[in-house]
């Protein structure tokens, strides 16, 4: 029994691999205080590579979980707020930037994921691509956005912006927690 279990996992990992859907970390990226390190790991599934995204600390121990997310939900960019509170999570395809209030989460005993905001960008109308992520100070947050057309995507498989590009900003306090 343990064999065949092993052995369809071990099946179930070449086939999601050979579709390139590895366990491959996409990002690590140091916090500005030096304390942690902000991981963004692939997760392979059969339906296109789930994401999960944590702090480890200097060492490279789990600090804390903070999200999970499916193949719609990549992390593209992280990029962190100079104060080490705040970390920016994007998704270029989907125009969608998610906010964690790191300090929070961190400060929240259990199994919960971190205090987090979206920004959403595109509508069901006009798809945006957002790129070029920044944090101005612990309030504001930059980015680049441009529209693109999902017809062009999906036959050259390329996201691309079909419109102008303008850089953005947003506040990003008070964030209320999404669970």
């Amino acid at each position: 029994m343990r064999w065949t279990a092993a052995a369809c996992v071990s099946l179930a990992a070449m086939s999601c691999a050979r579709f390139g859907y590895t366990d491959r970390v996409l990002h690590r990226v140091p916090s500005p205080d030096g304390a942690m390190v902000a991981v963004c790991r692939e997760r392979p599934e059969f339906d296109g590579p789930g994401y999960r995204v944590w702090l480890e600390r200097r060492a490279g121990t789990l600090l804390r979980p903070l999200y999970e997310s499916g193949d719609a939900d990549p992390c593209d960019e992280v990029a962190w707020s100079p104060s080490s509170r705040w970390l920016a999570v994007t998704t270029t395809g989907v125009g969608r930037i998610r906010v964690i209030d790191v300090r929070a989460g961190i400060d929240e005993p259990g199994d919960s994921w971190a205090p987090s905001r979206t920004i959403e960008l595109s509508t069901g109308v006009v798809l945006r691509r957002v790129t070029d992520v920044a944090f101005i100070d612990d309030e504001r947050i930059a980015f680049d956005q441009c529209p693109y057309d999902l017809a062009v995507q999906k036959r050259t498989g390329i996201v691309g912006c079909t419109g102008e590009r303008t850089r953005r900003q947003r506040w990003i306090v008070p964030v209320a927690p999404s669970r």
